[in-house]
């Protein structure tokens, strides 16, 4: 998903410094531009969105944004599904998705697991300790803290003092084994399956 940054603004009562450009259809539609001064609004009063721009304000070297032909993370082929607009990579291997899906398989709709959070997922991948779903039933407390490295503070307050942190993940995790059927369907991520098709 494209966004927005700009230097900060006061709006609806909180500072905002980035906003949604929804897709690169949105893009062309408003014809935006890098260096554009823009009109950003909140939808539903959260979600800070770029609206428009502001033509006369626009610098003479304002830059033509164009949509990427390759991954920015692993610079595989990236295209569109047939009734979408947003473009996905297409490498079932790309580390970047494997993170956002173990992110959404974790979150508090689908499968529960406290603790397990963009910071963490992006260690475990990094670490290569997570590939996948399955992989998060496999960790160890040892693993966390050892293999993978995970000696700072995110999983040890002090050296040799036990990791609440980890500890609480495996159980959070454990937990999780009794969610049910439909909110391991749902959290798969399959496309156009939410909570109730799942269910």
């Amino acid at each position: 998903t494209p966004v927005a940054h700009f230097d900060p603004v006061q709006l609806a009562g909180t500072t905002v410094s980035s906003a949604s450009l929804h897709n690169f259809e949105q893009i062309e539609r408003l014809q935006v531009r890098v260096g554009d001064t823009v009109v950003v609004e909140k939808a539903g009063e959260i979600i800070p969105q770029v609206v428009s721009m502001i033509t006369a304000k626009r610098l003479g070297d304002a830059i033509v944004i164009q949509a990427p032909d390759k991954c920015p993370v692993c610079g595989g082929e990236v295209g569109r599904e047939t009734d979408q607009v947003a473009l996905r990579c297409r490498n079932a291997e790309c580390p970047e998705k494997r993170k956002q899906k173990l992110i959404y398989f974790a979150g508090r709709d689908q499968m529960d697991i406290a603790g397990l959070g963009p910071a963490v997922v992006q260690k475990l991948v990094e670490k290569n300790l997570v590939t996948g779903f399955a992989d998060l039933y496999a960790l160890t407390y040892d693993a966390l803290v050892g293999q993978g490295g995970f000696t700072e503070k995110t999983f040890v307050k002090k050296p040799n003092e036990p990791s609440i942190a980890a500890q609480n993940l495996i159980a959070a995790i454990d937990a999780s084994r009794a969610r049910g059927l439909a909110r391991v369907l749902a959290a798969l991520g399959i496309p156009k399956v939410g909570t109730r098709l799942a269910e």
